[in-house]
């Protein structure tokens, strides 16, 4: 399916693809004396219309660039502490970071932090990448820097992103097992899981500034035929009203996890393995010369499309126009690990049950209407008498 094919495209070569991304376009030259006017000066009218357009403010066009820098910068000033508000721990680390080093930081020295926080921070006007000789740097303006420094240091700022941290970290991890919640059920899971009162407003806020940062989770209040919800949903769910209906079709009540589970689950690029997914990339790294990262990555793109909807023959046809397979004897090997893999894998279909656990609590129902002999096979299928398996009273 498209859907696997592009994302294992995307994953190969990322660890590179960090540095290269982070570096990129940043020709401006500057000095650490710069203040806001004169770096938007040193910037395009569209970049400036692009900071503007975040804080809701509209087109300028008879504004000279230095007047132009003034309205911005007054409203990032008076509205930047409710912007961060809504963010988390990735974002503060970076503002920490560069005014600790009073507002300079080459950029080698940010790789070990959030490139989606630096960039986030870059598009709402916080700071600037420029050059300096010949180093990359990252500066925040010399005539908002001490405000940036109050605000950081404010302990309420502090608690509440460390709030946001934890429910956006649970709702990563609701969301990587179940693909997509209704914003009402979600607050009522959030609020089970981590024992405390989550307002609705506050969810929807920090999802939908969190879009702006990583696009992990996404709010949807529009979709087709079910325009009077509101869900939030994985970023990387393809059709979430195809996903709805299926989920509906299945009529599963959803999957318990434990707030360690959940919270694990919440980092980003996680991906849960059992010994069926161990299987296929052992298969692929070494029948098919994939490094490592190679094959954790094609690994995480085929377990993503299975959760996705990827049905086994478009996973097939996918790992066939990768790896091209000589032979219907190679193809039935990865065929066969490929259903072990999907059988093992929490499906969104399914609400966060993998099939093999669906099949068992199908057995079990066929058990309570169905008389079974003591010394019967289990038909749940564990090989077990029924008498030590299912049937213990």
């Amino acid at each position: 399916m498209d859907n696997i094919g592009r994302e294992a495209q995307e994953m190969l070569g990322v660890l590179e693809e960090k540095q290269r991304v982070l570096l990129k376009k940043i020709n401006i030259k500057v000095n650490k004396n710069l203040k806001f006017d004169e770096l938007c000066d040193l910037t395009t009218r569209e970049d400036m219309n692009n900071i503007a357009e975040v804080w809701g403010i509209g087109k300028c066009s008879k504004l000279k660039k230095k007047d132009y820098a003034e309205v911005i910068k007054k409203e990032i000033i008076d509205s930047i502490k409710n912007r961060l508000s809504k963010s988390d721990k990735n974002v503060l680390d970076v503002i920490n970071y560069m005014v600790q080093n009073q507002g300079y930081v080459k950029i080698k020295e940010l790789l070990n932090l959030s490139n989606e926080a630096i960039f986030y921070l870059k598009n709402i006007g916080v700071l600037f990448l420029g050059k300096e000789d010949n180093d990359s740097v990252a500066i925040i303006p010399k005539d908002t820097i001490e405000t940036i420094r109050d605000i950081i240091s404010d302990k309420d700022l502090i608690d509440k992103i460390q709030e946001n941290e934890m429910i956006l970290r649970a709702a990563r991890g609701i969301l990587y097992y179940v693909g997509i919640l209704e914003v009402n059920a979600l607050c009522e899971y959030l609020s089970k899981i981590l024992e405390k009162d989550i307002s609705i407003d506050n969810v929807k806020e920090i999802v939908i500034e969190n879009e702006k940062i990583y696009h992990d989770i996404k709010f949807l209040s529009d979709l087709k035929e079910i325009e009077k919800y509101e869900f939030v949903a994985s970023g990387k769910l393809s059709d979430p009203t195809r996903m709805l209906y299926a989920q509906n079709a299945n009529n599963l009540d959803y999957k318990a996890f434990t707030k360690q589970q959940l919270l694990e689950a919440g980092h980003h690029n996680f991906s849960e393995w059992f010994n069926e997914h161990k299987s296929l990339y052992d298969y692929i790294v070494q029948n098919y010369g994939l490094s490592d990262i190679e094959g954790k990555m094609l690994v995480g793109a085929v377990i993503n499309g299975l959760k996705d909807g990827s049905s086994i023959a478009e996973t097939m046809e996918v790992l066939n126009s990768i790896f091209n397979f000589e032979n219907n004897k190679e193809r039935k090997e990865v065929e066969d690990i490929v259903i072990k893999v999907q059988g093992a894998t929490r499906l969104w279909a399914l609400r966060g049950h993998t099939p093999v656990e669906v099949d068992q609590m199908k057995a079990k129902t066929v058990v309570k209407d169905k008389k079974i002999g003591r010394n019967e096979i289990c038909p749940c299928g564990s090989g077990k008498k029924y008498k030590k398996c299912c049937g213990v009273k």
